[in-house]
């Protein structure tokens, strides 16, 4: 969980009066939040072999003897590992997803007018294209707001990166990048858009 969702996380063995019921113990992992406050991941528990010895479930040890079934259950708590997600990487301005889990990893703003629309989306679809083609993705916001309100909606999305394409990048064969965790901007060539699959490890 730490290392693909960026999610700081303790496991720690119940006391007896939280084990899950009919267990021998239970282990679960908590993540802590911001305001110090804590939410319960997953739990692993061991249920020794009191329900194999109910259903008659058995096994041969390397000895050929006949043993009963040791067992455990698991959770996976799905629910709450993305609530996790969401409560220790969002901040004012919406979501921060993870790169590796966000369903858009990254998201093209193309800055156009009306004489240049028709070349500037052009760039944009096949700039799309090309991130989609090494497993980036990718998806457009051709739509006719203002490029402001595109830059919130798709920091309110938590998208990791941002990428805009105006005349200006255009003629630079060239596009500006920006990372929603730290708002910085920069200059990232056209040629060299596959860096984003190693940025996207450090985001």
């Amino acid at each position: 969980m730490h290392q693909k969702f960026g999610i700081p996380f303790l496991a720690m063995k119940r006391p007896q009066w939280d084990k899950f019921p009919g267990a021998e113990y239970t282990i679960g992992s908590d993540v802590f939040m911001p305001d110090g406050k804590l939410i319960q991941q997953p739990s692993t528990h061991f249920m020794g072999q009191k329900f194999s010895k109910v259903f008659g479930a058995k096994f041969k040890n390397l000895k050929g003897k006949e043993e009963y079934l040791w067992t455990t259950a698991y959770g996976p708590a799905m629910s709450r590992i993305l609530a996790s997600i969401i409560s220790t990487h969002g901040d004012d301005q919406g979501l921060i997803f993870p790169f590796c889990i966000a369903p858009i990893q990254v998201i093209i703003i193309p800055i156009f007018n009306i004489k240049n629309k028709k070349n500037i989306i052009k760039q944009a679809t096949k700039l799309k294209e090309k991130l989609n083609s090494i497993e980036i993705r990718t998806e457009i916001d051709a739509s006719e707001k203002r490029p402001g309100e595109k830059y919130n909606h798709w920091e309110l999305k938590g998208v990791p990166f941002r990428i805009e394409i105006g005349e200006k990048e255009s003629k630079g064969k060239k596009v500006t990048l920006v990372s929603r965790d730290t708002n910085k901007k920069e200059n990232l060539s056209i040629k060299n858009i596959s860096k984003l699959k190693e940025l996207g490890k450090e985001f």
